[in-house]
């Protein structure tokens, strides 16, 4: 004779839940829809155009860019110690 609990081989078995728990409802569609969204194609990074690619790595672009940057730091903090 067999020590185990009969039970419907077909049916899926659910752990109990803990006690004094909420019950987890199974989501919607609307609602797995929303989990799937992030995931389609317009949350993607856009891949840079040629030009683009190429102002990345021109050096006189990136000095230029670096010294703007710099003179409006410089500008920022000249402002906070008046």
């Amino acid at each position: 004779m067999s020590t185990r609990l009969q039970t419907d081989a077909g049916a899926p078995r659910a752990p109990a839940p803990a006690p004094g728990a909420e019950e987890q409802r199974v989501p919607d569609h609307a609602q797995e829809d929303a989990l799937r969204r992030p995931y389609e194609e317009g949350f993607y990074a856009s891949v840079p155009t040629p030009t683009r690619r190429f102002f990345r790595r021109f050096l006189p672009w990136q000095l230029w860019r670096f010294a703007m940057i710099n003179l409006r730091m410089i500008r920022m903090i000249g402002k906070s110690h008046n």
